[in-house]
């Protein structure tokens, strides 16, 4: 996904939900930019702020070392704008730190009921009960609408949209399994890997089309190859390469395949969303992934790019090298 240009206060506070795939509720959110785009956004619980002094430090060290060098902080509050006691040190903290980590800080915004003010503002340039959030689409906003980004409600609704739902039928993986096997026994290894690679990617393919489709056969065959860790390295190149970015199949097979055949469509989902620029999907995806293999690399390794604050447009797209 690009990111869009950013083109004032009213415009940022209503592209977050987009950008964290939520609306945000009682959170510190801090948006980094870099040449006037957004690089990347945080969401710290303000509850969690207010009791650990090196939360809001080591999200900006992080956001710093990712290459942000400008932040905006929105804080998200469920009191009136006036009661400055629950939210000046989170404010001195981001002014404070950014500054010390060579970040410039645009502003911190406080949004409260459908509103927003500056938490910076000290000569009255600010209405006390702060500017009405604009009703209709901003830019950004209609930029992300048509990007297909349509935030869930809260985080927990996010969440679920990766649970289970509508499985793939046990018996019928079994036999498309035999027919797998079968095709085993007839090419060898390799050629099973580049066909069944192949097939997922044209899925993949046909499935980012608007009436595209697929059959439970072709899903549960998807899946079951995507089981193969050499087929998954092939799909996973392709889809970092944008060809299949943005396609519905990676959340379809995370949510209807049988664990343990949902692990790599997980991954794929989290990746996807990371390059994208949605850390908090990528977040919660990582999350129903970890309870089904808290050991499964390739997610140990997005996990680390998401807790380094590491922006998706520092990695350059990955080759068959850097899979080893």
């Amino acid at each position: 996904m690009t990111n869009p240009r950013i083109s004032g206060p009213a415009d940022l506070v209503a592209n977050i939900p987009h950008l964290l795939g939520f609306v945000p509720q009682r959170s510190l959110v801090l948006v980094g930019m870099n040449d006037g785009r957004i690089v990347v956004t945080a969401r710290l619980d303000l509850i969690n702020t207010f009791g650990d002094d090196t939360l809001v430090p080591s999200t900006l060290l992080a956001m710093a070392d990712g290459g942000v060098t400008r932040v905006v902080g929105a804080m998200f509050c469920d009191v009136p704008f006036g009661t400055k006691h629950l939210y000046e040190d989170v404010v001195r903290d981001v002014v404070l730190f950014s500054a010390a980590y060579g970040i410039d800080t645009a502003d911190v915004l406080l949004v409260h009921a459908g509103r927003f003010r500056s938490a910076l503002c000290t000569d009255g340039c600010c209405p006390a009960e702060g500017t009405p959030l604009p009703d209709g689409p901003t830019t950004a906003t209609a930029f992300l609408v048509a990007e297909g980004s349509a935030p869930a409600a809260s985080r927990e609704e996010l969440a679920e949209r990766v649970k289970p739902r509508d499985v793939l039928d046990e018996a019928m993986l079994d036999e498309i399994q035999v027919k797998l096997d079968e095709l085993k026994a007839i090419l060898n290894p390799r050629a099973v890997i580049e066909h069944e690679a192949e097939f997922v990617n044209a899925l993949a393919m046909r499935l980012r089309e608007p009436r595209g489709q697929a059959s439970e056969e072709e899903l549960a065959r998807a899946a079951l190859a995507l089981s193969h860790i050499e087929v998954r390295d092939q799909v996973w190149l392709t889809l970092d390469s944008g060809s299949t970015s943005r396609s519905p199949l990676w959340q379809l097979l995370a949510v209807k395949a049988p664990a343990p055949t949902n692990v790599a469509p997980l991954f794929l989902t989290a990746w996807d969303a990371w390059r994208q620029g949605n850390g908090a999907v990528a977040t919660v995806t990582l999350q129903r992934l970890a309870e089904v293999d808290a050991d499964y690399s390739a997610a140990q390794l997005l996990t680390t790019l998401l807790r380094e604050g590491i922006s998706p447009a520092a990695l350059p797209v990955l080759d068959a090298s850097a899979l080893g």
